[in-house]
């Protein structure tokens, strides 16, 4: 079972894409030192196990999402209830 998940070491990546309802017992999210990183789609439902009826119990960590240093980032779009659980987002210049 996956916790983290921490994506700085692929210089080449242009698009970070996950679908919906998809990684929803990640806790911590990082997309950091991708230079030609241009765009991120994250789906419904993803990083959360919320479906948008009842709010499911607190996690024990802190969940965070964090994207800093990808200097040719322009677009990140975040489907519905992704992330809702998280407590902290970190978006830091290039």
């Amino acid at each position: 079972e996956v916790m983290s998940l921490q994506i700085n070491n692929f210089p080449d990546l242009r698009v970070f894409e996950v679908g919906s309802r998809s990684l929803q017992l990640v806790e911590s999210l990082e997309l950091s030192g991708l230079p030609n990183l241009q765009s991120v789609f994250i789906g419904d439902n993803s990083f959360s196990r919320f479906d948008g009826s009842d709010m499911p119990g607190k996690s024990s960590k802190k969940r965070m999402l964090t994207i800093a240093s990808n200097p040719s980032l322009q677009t990140v779009v975040l489907g519905a209830y992704s992330f809702s659980e998280y407590e902290e987002f970190i978006v830091k210049g290039r």
